[in-house]
C-alpha cells in the first residue's frame, strides 16, 4: 500500500502524470455522463429533490444547511428511499422507453410540414415571372453548358474515331497474324514430312553401311587370314608356339625363338588375335582351335615347313588318339567308326603318313595300317588343350 501510495505521488508530482490522470477522469466522466440512463437519472432526481438543490445552493452555513436537508428534504427514511432512489429511477425509465413513440410523431408531423412549405414555395417561385436581368443571365449560363456540351461530344467523337482506327488496324494486323499462323504450320508439317523422308533415307544408308562395314570387315579377316596363312614368319610362329606346348609363351620368349624384334612379333601376335588363331591369357599367348586347324606342324623336325591340315584330317587324328595312342588302324575300321567313306579316310591318312602325323606299320590285303607318330601326338593334344581352353 505504501509503495502504491509513493508511487501515486511520484506520478502526481510530474506534469506529464498530473496531465494523463486528468485526461483518462475527464474521458471516465464523459463516458459515464454519456449513458442516457444516468443522465436521465441525474434529471429526474435533480427534479423531485428540487429541496436538497435549493438547501445546498444556498449561503447557510455547513449546521443550517445538513439541518435543513434533515428536516425538509429527507424527513424520514420513506422520503430518502422514494425521493432519493425509487421516483427518479422511474421516471428515467418512463422518460427512456416512452419518450421516443411522441418524438417520432413530432419529427415526421415536422418533416410533413416542411415538405409542403418547400413544395409551395416552388410552386409561387413557377409562377413569379423572370426580370429581364435573370433571364438574360438564365439564357448566358444555357448558352456556356451548351457550348462546353458540344466541345465535349466533339472530343468523344474524336476520341470515338482514333478508337475505330484502331480496332480496324488491330483486325487487321489479327488476320496477317492468322495468315502466318497458317503459313508457318504449313511449313512446320512440310518439314515434318521431309524429316521424316530424311530419316527414312538415313535409316537406309546406315543398313547399306552397316552391310558395307560387315563386308569390309569380313574382307578384312580374309584378307588377312589369307596374308598370314602365306607369311612365312606366322607359320615360324606357329610352329615356336606348337614346339612349346603344353603351356604359353609370351612376346619375349617369341622374340627370342623368332629372333625377332619385339615390335614386329607384337604387330604379328595383334594380327592373329583379330583373326582368332591366338588366345591370350595374362600376357602369354596361346593357338586356338582354329590356329591349328589352319596351321599343322612338326614339332621334332626342326627344318620341316607349315603342313595345312583340313577337317576332316583333324577328325581323324583326334579320333586315332582317343582310341589309344598306339592303335593300328586301318582305312576301313576309322570310316566305319565314323561313318565316312573308305576312300575319303584312305586318302587324307595317306596325305597324313606323307606329312609325318602317321607312319604305316604293315600292309596286308586289307589295305595299309597306320599308327600315329610322336609329332600326330602332339598335334592332337594341341588341338584337345585348345579347344579346352577356348
Amino acid at each position: 500500500m505504501v509503495g502504491w501510495l509513493c508511487k501515486c505521488g511520484c506520478t502526481l508530482g510530474s506534469g506529464e502524470g498530473m496531465e494523463d490522470i486528468l485526461k483518462s477522469l475527464q474521458q471516465s466522466l464523459a463516458e459515464r455522463f454519456s449513458s442516457p440512463l444516468l443522465s436521465s437519472f441525474l434529471i429526474a432526481w435533480a427534479g423531485w429533490n428540487y429541496k436538497f438543490v435549493m438547501i445546498v445552493l444556498s449561503a447557510n452555513t455547513v449546521t443550517t444547511t445538513l439541518d435543513l436537508i434533515q428536516r425538509v428534504a429527507f424527513p424520514d427514511w420513506q422520503a430518502m428511499l422514494f425521493r432519493g432512489a425509487i421516483l427518479p429511477l422511474a421516471s428515467a425509465l418512463l422518460y427512456i422507453l416512452g419518450y421516443p413513440y411522441p418524438a417520432r410523431w413530432v419529427n415526421g408531423f415536422v418533416l410533413r410540414q416542411q415538405r409542403a412549405n418547400n413544395k409551395q414555395r416552388s410552386q409561387i417561385e413557377e409562377e413569379t415571372p423572370l426580370t429581364l436581368e435573370e433571364s438574360n443571365a438564365l439564357r448566358a449560363e444555357f448558352r456556356a453548358r451548351y457550348r462546353a456540351l458540344e466541345e465535349e461530344l466533339r472530343k468523344i467523337e474524336a476520341e470515338g474515331a482514333r478508337f475505330r482506327e484502331i480496332a480496324s488496324a488491330a483486325e487487321t494486323r489479327q488476320s496477317e497474324l492468322i495468315s502466318e499462323r497458317d503459313r508457318l504450320a504449313s511449313d512446320v508439317k512440310e518439314l515434318t514430312s521431309r524429316l521424316a523422308s530424311v530419316d527414312e533415307t538415313f535409316t537406309q544408308m546406315r543398313g547399306q553401311n552397316s552391310a558395307i562395314f560387315e563386308t569390309l570387315r569380313t574382307e578384312n579377316l580374309r584378307i588377312t587370314e589369307q596374308a598370314l596363312l602365306d607369311s612365312k614368319t606366322a607359320q615360324l610362329l606357329v610352329k615356336a608356339l606348337v614346339v612349346a606346348q603344353p603351356g604359353a609363351v609370351d612376346n619375349g620368349v617369341l622374340a627370342k625363338k623368332l629372333k625377332m624384334d619385339q615390335a614386329s612379333v607384337s604387330r604379328l601376335v595383334q594380327q592373329m588375335l583379330k583373326v582368332g588363331y591366338l588366345v591370350a591369357h595374362d600376357g602369354q599367348y596361346e593357338l586356338t582351335e582354329k590356329g591349328v586347324l589352319a596351321f599343322s606342324v612338326r614339332p621334332d623336325d626342326a627344318n620341316a615347313g607349315l603342313v595345312p591340315l583340313d577337317e576332316i584330317s583333324i577328325k581323324i587324328l583326334l579320333h586315332l588318339y582317343r582310341k589309344a595312342p598306339n592303335w593300328i588302324a586301318t582305312p576301313e575300321t576309322v570310316a566305319d567308326s565314323m561313318a565316312l567313306s573308305t576312300k575319303l579316310v584312305a586318302e587324307k591318312m595317306m596325305q597324313m603318313a606323307a606329312n609325318g602325323q602317321l607312319s604305316v606299320e604293315r600292309t596286308s590285303s586289307a589295305g595299309a595300317h597306320y599308327l600315329l607318330t610322336p609329332p600326330g601326338r602332339s598335334v592332337a593334344e594341341h588341338l584337345l588343350e585348345a579347344a579346352r581352353r577356348t
